[in-house]
């Protein structure tokens, strides 16, 4: 779904690894648009909490043979640089934060990275 909407506010949306993002919400159908904003921008400011994803009984173990911490990060085996939005229909996996970090460490060691995702 994409919103065509112009009235939209800023709050918190709370992903699944339980960090805390800045999104616009739709004032008018109550879409969240993707795209995180700089929280700087609202340091001192008050916002409301549009969405909480972060309860680890939610989410299914992470699919790393042998953890069994809790999957909070959906892993897109079809990266969304590469893939877009077609990136969703492409098999996801649960993962842990840490073993997250590892795959997404082990392809930017061997060069097989994008643009923005060297720090992950």
């Amino acid at each position: 779904m994409i919103c065509t909407h112009a009235h939209t506010a800023p709050g918190y949306v709370y992903y699944t690894n339980g960090s805390q993002h800045i999104h616009q919400r739709c004032l008018d159908c109550g879409f969240i648009l993707p795209g995180a904003e700089a929280k700087r921008h609202y340091i001192g400011v008050q916002l409301p909490t549009w969405e909480d994803n972060s309860n680890p009984d939610l989410f299914p173990e992470c699919s790393y043979n042998g953890c069994n911490q809790p999957g909070y990060e959906q892993h897109h085996w079809a990266m969304r640089a590469l893939f877009g939005i077609d990136a969703d229909n492409w098999p996801m996996s649960p993962l842990c934060q840490p073993h997250h970090a590892v795959w997404h460490a082990t392809m930017v060691r061997h060069g097989l990275t994008y643009p923005g995702k060297e720090e992950q």
